[in-house]
């Protein structure tokens, strides 16, 4: 079943249907500052309307290093992985900071 959709009992408070479907509008509405999305749904064009709308995008759970460089590749401000040391690699490569 799909979580972010009308009529969704994992909505919570977001009435999905006034804010157009639309996911940054979801999450401001509700005072997030992040968005941690599936990999598998990142896309430059998502990445950068989150980060229009003041948000931060850090998908999970990213485990492959093709993967790694695909969601570094769309701008994401970090990830979710369950092997650091390989994600560290990968951000290294890219010179990106490793916190």
């Amino acid at each position: 079943a799909k979580t972010w959709a009308s009529g969704s009992k994992w909505t919570g408070d977001v009435d999905y249907d006034k804010v157009g479907g639309d996911v940054n509008k979801a999450a401001t509405q509700l005072g997030a500052e992040i968005l941690s999305p599936e990999y598998k749904l990142v896309t430059p064009e998502n990445v950068a309307s989150a980060h229009e709308a003041g948000l931060q995008v850090l998908p999970w759970t990213v485990n492959e290093k093709p993967d790694m460089q695909a969601v570094i590749d769309a701008k994401v401000d970090g990830l979710i992985t369950d092997y650091p040391t390989r994600g560290m690699e990968v951000l290294k490569e890219n010179k990106r900071q490793v916190l």
